[in-house]
């Protein structure tokens, strides 16, 4: 434990604290308890990325860490690893050491690996998984994470975009989370150039369909029912913003055969792949 700092959040206040203090070459966890269980809050960890090689500040890119609840029980996303890196970061929420299993499929639902290994009480692991892809040359799959106890892990994954130099040229993050709901929706915006890729991850050992729909926000039908079918522990992604024109923005629904079996993001990429950022549908 590096430090337990008190806070009083007011009525819809905020407070920021910087984990930078701490030092150079770290990585670890945060967790906000309140006194009040029934509170409501979020948690975001905001990771900025500078290159100062030339002895002059030049800001690169930026991820926001979305805090979760920790879970029990099976954790999933979709990886896209197209060019550039994916680590999954993954957390021990416990006081106790527990046993993790994770599993890397490709976008075929061939498992690509499994990794198992004890956990020690608030650490952290992390799983880079390019190379487990570049072994199925695929460089899409999809990660399931199980901790071993009840609220007990939480986990995200981290893309990093890459430049010809390998440099940082843009950075997001999203959070592993159950596959539950019968419906998944999330927001998509065509404004300022931005496109956007639907990526979708099956958490069963069976294909199944899924139906994508798009709706713009006064109430146009963009697309009705397409049918996708994706593979047992597979992952599909699509370019669903091509199906819409310029300065347009609404909802996507993905609905999928069986419900709780479907973990989806909407990757929305900036003009000139400038930067990206994920939006996972729920």
């Amino acid at each position: 434990e590096l430090e337990q700092i008190p806070i009083t959040l007011p009525a819809y206040g905020r407070s920021d604290y910087p984990a930078h203090k701490y030092g150079q070459t770290l990585v670890g966890s945060a967790a906000w308890i309140p006194d009040d269980r029934s509170s409501r809050f979020s948690l975001r960890n905001m990771r900025y990325y500078y290159d100062n090689s030339a002895l002059e500040e030049r800001f690169v890119a930026a991820a926001a860490v979305e805090g979760t609840a920790a879970a029990g029980r099976p954790l999933a996303l979709p990886l896209d690893k197209t060019d550039g890196s994916e680590v999954i970061e993954i957390v021990n929420a416990l006081n106790h050491t527990q046993l993790v299993t994770v599993l890397v499929y490709d976008a075929a639902g061939a498992e690509a690996a499994q990794i198992a290994f004890d956990l020690a009480a608030h650490a952290t692991r992390h799983v880079i998984v390019d190379s487990l892809l570049d072994a199925q040359a695929s460089t899409r799959g999809l990660a399931v994470v199980q901790g071993g106890s009840a609220a007990g892990i939480a986990a995200a994954a981290l893309k990093y975009g890459r430049t010809a130099e390998m440099g940082i040229n843009y950075a997001y993050s999203s959070p592993l989370r159950e596959a539950l709901g019968a419906s998944l929706r999330t927001s998509y915006n065509t404004f300022l150039g931005q496109g956007c890729l639907m990526l979708a991850g099956n958490t069963t050992a069976s294909s199944q369909t899924l139906l994508l729909s798009m709706q713009r926000t006064d109430g146009t039908a963009v697309l009705a029912g397409l049918e996708l079918t994706i593979p047992a522990h597979g992952t599909i992604a699509y370019d669903i913003c091509s199906h819409e024109s310029s300065e347009q923005y609404g909802a996507i629904t993905v609905t999928p055969a069986l419900a709780n079996t479907l973990t989806a993001s909407l990757i929305r990429t900036g003009a000139g792949n400038t930067y990206r950022f994920a939006l996972q549908a729920r």
